[in-house]
């Protein structure tokens, strides 16, 4: 519950005005007070209902603050006498009063409404109604504390409502670069990645001990082999962190999602989350835009520190330590983004700290043995003995067999599985999540459990040939589809997730052809009913599996080079033939994943030196029909989409096609 009952002062952050009632009339107005009138009445009992709402009551005029039945933005918050006992808790007489995750600042709302807030005017007597919840302290209120005893910055920046509206403007499209599946809780990942209760507590526990540690490294580098599970446990933190306010944004790099594989949308996804999860920071966000006028040209860097390192620093006696989060830093997608992004993370001081998790690939580790970075850093390896998972991965198995166990009882001789099948298991997984929630996934597919896990339980015990087999056993049926690497290779090499239908388009295959490339698959890829639903792997060990031959063998090895050749013609044979059948001279390619990408699969597969003579004569027909034919229509339909820099990103690839072809 956020406040206790009792009597309280409540004062608004931007305008320092104290809401009042001016008399005990029916319906008379919620007013704006500075204080100094007597008649300005701001006095008020707060008593908290069972369901976490609160009445709120006038002391002297004995006038409850309610609104309308249906209230909508504009709406007047009004007084009225108090009713009789127990007739206080209709809708309209409560409110929902919502900690800002700030220390002494809250929301006031309809809990039926919760985006209708009380906001205040700067004037005295002004009128406090219900609005649409901004990110602006006209919104905040704080209870039996003064605003002005908020740092200055907090309690408004000095800015003119011309300066704010501009400041604002210049944000609002900073933001649009921002990358919304990076997210920790975007719709695109996996809703189920995230640690079991009861699971991975020694590692939560070292984490929370060094986010409260004001003298502890700024950066906690959580370090582990692939599907040890660093993105269930970033996930987790991540959501601790927002439940107990201590979050101030997150970016989990994922390959294959658009954005997620570079840095060029870091900062304003942090920056734009930050706002939302740290509401007195947008005011300071603005200043420092302001300020600075030429701050979006700056570098990253620089960027970073003023709008969240520098802004939190301003917030540090009223906020509580606040948590940015980054997962799989070994999928972004060059060595020397990484090394450009620690350094940045590096710069960071309290209240800000950072987590991060990724594999320990070599270059990760000399990147962070550098000692100006060393020396900031807290390291935590998974493979530490005192971190052992057996544990951990014995309840997750136990816990979601008895779930399968009990859906398929009228199937399944209880009790199943025995409890040598689950040790066993366990010992297969070598401490490996992803071997765990693999199994998990490919038993529970299967009409018939108990069968699939034999299966499953006659393969190799070597913890690396353990989930190289499992991958093999679960790809041996789909490896017979002649389109196979057509598909599963676009899934995994794309720079997005695509759905049935845009996999139909771009490879021009019938649906029941990609569909028959993925049967069996349901283990390994995130696969829908919903054909417009995009299609990914659950975790990178498949794409690690699948692209290096001495791990998956000829038949099911997807060379990513000779791949990006096939993807890149592709695309712009799916251009060629939506030219051939668009109805006007300009086809419509604002959703077309080939019109937005073929370049950079093309300047992927100009690294492959040796085509042979086949594929050399197609790659080049492919592409002179293309620039004959096509590119005017493509350059016109980014002028059309005011997105020419896109086009501005091609010289480097055009350049290179000349040299190499």
């Amino acid at each position: 519950m956020a406040l206790p009952s009792g009597e309280y002062i409540i004062a608004n952050v931007r305008t320092r005005n104290r809401a009042a009632f001016s008399n005990s009339d029916d319906h008379t107005d919620l007013l704006s007070s500075s204080g100094n009138h007597a008649t300005f009445r701001d006095k008020w009992l707060i008593e908290p209902f069972p369901n976490g709402q609160y009445t709120i009551i006038n002391k002297d005029y004995n006038s409850m603050a309610i609104c309308d039945h249906r209230p909508r933005t504009g709406s007047h918050v009004f007084g009225v006498r108090v009713p009789e006992s127990g007739a206080a808790n209709k809708p309209h007489y409560l409110w929902d009063i919502r900690s800002t995750g700030v220390p002494h600042v809250y929301t006031v709302c309809k809990p039926a409404s919760a985006n209708l807030c009380w906001k205040a005017e700067l004037e005295h007597g002004s009128t406090i109604t219900l609005a649409e919840y901004r990110r602006d302290d006209s919104f905040h209120w704080t209870f039996n504390f003064n605003p002005a005893e908020l740092k200055p910055a907090v309690g408004g920046v000095n800015l003119t409502e011309d300066e704010r509206k501009k400041a604002e403007e210049r944000f609002d499209k900073f933001c649009e670069n921002r990358v919304p599946g990076a997210a920790f809780d975007s719709q695109q990942h996996d809703p189920a990645s995230k640690c079991l209760p009861g699971t991975r507590i020694a590692v939560r526990e070292k984490i929370a001990q060094w986010r409260d540690d004001h003298e502890a490294p700024p950066i906690f580098w959580l370090k582990g082999p692939a599907g040890a599970g660093k993105t269930s446990i970033a996930r987790t933190i991540a959501e601790e962190c927002r439940e107990s306010g201590n979050l101030a944004g997150s970016f989990f790099f994922r390959r294959g999602l658009a954005g997620c594989t570079d840095i060029t949308g870091f900062v304003p996804t942090v920056s734009s989350q930050l706002t939302v999860n740290v509401p007195l920071s947008l005011n300071l966000v603005y200043k420092a835009i302001h300020d600075d006028h030429f701050i979006f040209d700056k570098s990253r860097q620089d960027q970073f520190k003023k709008l969240i390192v520098n802004t939190l620093y301003q917030l540090e006696d009223v906020v509580t330590p606040k948590v940015l989060i980054v997962d799989a830093l070994d999928e972004c997608d060059t060595k020397s983004a990484v090394e450009e992004l620690v350094n940045i993370l590096s710069d960071v001081h309290f209240p800000l700290r950072v987590f991060v998790t990724s594999r320990g690939e070599g270059y990760i580790q000399e990147i962070f043995n550098h000692p100006n970075i060393e020396e900031r850093t807290c390291c935590l390896p998974l493979e530490d003995p005192d971190l052992e998972p057996s544990g951990d991965i014995y309840k997750f198995l136990k816990n979601q067999f008895s779930a399968i166990s009990f859906m398929k009882r009228h199937l399944i001789k209880q009790p199943w599985p025995s409890e040598a099948d689950l040790q066993n298991l366990v010992k297969l997984s070598e401490g490996l999540f992803i071997y765990a929630s693999t199994v998990v996934r490919l038993v529970e597919g299967d009409t018939y459990p108990p069968d699939r896990l034999k299966n499953v339980l006659s393969l190799p015990k070597s913890p690396l040939a353990g989930l190289d087999c499992l991958y093999a056993q679960i790809l041996a049926s789909a490896i017979t589809s002649p389109e196979f690497k057509q598909v599963v290779g676009t899934i995994v090499l794309t720079r997005k997730p695509l759905s049935v239908n845009e996999l139909q388009h771009l490879l021009q295959l019938e649906r029941h052809a990609v569909l028959n490339a993925l049967h069996g698959l349901h283990s390994v890829l995130m696969i829908s009913n919903d054909d417009d639903a995009p299609i990914q792997p659950f975790h990178k060990s498949l794409y690690d599996h699948l692209t290096d031959e001495n791990r998956s063998g000829a038949a099911a090895f997807i060379d990513p080079t000779v791949h990006a050749i096939r993807i890149t013609l592709a695309c712009l044979k799916s251009m060629l033939a939506d030219m051939q059948y668009a109805t006007s001279h300009r086809p419509d390619w604002k959703k077309s994943y080939a019109c937005h990408n073929w370049f950079y699969h093309l300047a992927d597969a100009l690294i492959h030196k040796n085509l042979s003579q086949e594929d050399y004569h197609n790659f080049t027909d492919c592409l002179t029909n293309f620039f004959v034919y096509a590119w005017n229509p493509w350059i016109e339909h980014f002028k059309f989409q005011s997105d020419l820099g896109t086009v501005d990103r091609l010289p480097a690839e055009q350049k290179s096609v000349g040299s190499s072809i």
